[in-house]
Formats: structure tokens, sequence, C-alpha cells
């Protein structure tokens, strides 16, 4: 699973970037993120954040896990 964020369309750039058969979700900022990924991610699943400071996604790292 991929959550891609940023204004455009950021889906495009993800699909291309991964593999075809990595879900790739889009939303417009860091609360939005935040939101997908506590809705998709369960326990036990490993995260990886690769955020951009543009956005202010690294705030999505420290985010509390509420599963």
């Amino acid at each position: 699973m991929l959550i891609a964020a940023g204004e455009g369309d950021p889906r495009t750039r993800a699909q291309e970037a991964s593999d075809a058969e990595v879900a790739v979700h889009t939303v417009e900022d860091a609360a939005g993120t935040v939101r997908v990924a506590t809705e998709l991610i369960a326990p036990g699943d490993v995260v990886f954040v690769k955020a951009s400071s543009e956005y202010g996604l690294g705030a999505c790292a420290r985010e509390p896990a509420t599963y």
C-alpha cells in the first residue's frame, strides 16, 4: 500500500513509480494521510514513512497508533 499526498495528481506519479500490484491511496495533506493510514494500518504492520517537509508530512510519523 502507498499513500501519496500532495497537490495535483500524486496518484499518477506514485503509480508510475510503484509496482502495479501496490494499492495507491491519494490524499491532499498531512491530515488526510493520518486519516487514511489509521483506517488501513493494523497491528503488526510495518510502516515506512517517506515524508516531505513541504507538506508537513513529518507529523504523520509522530502520530500515535490509534487501532
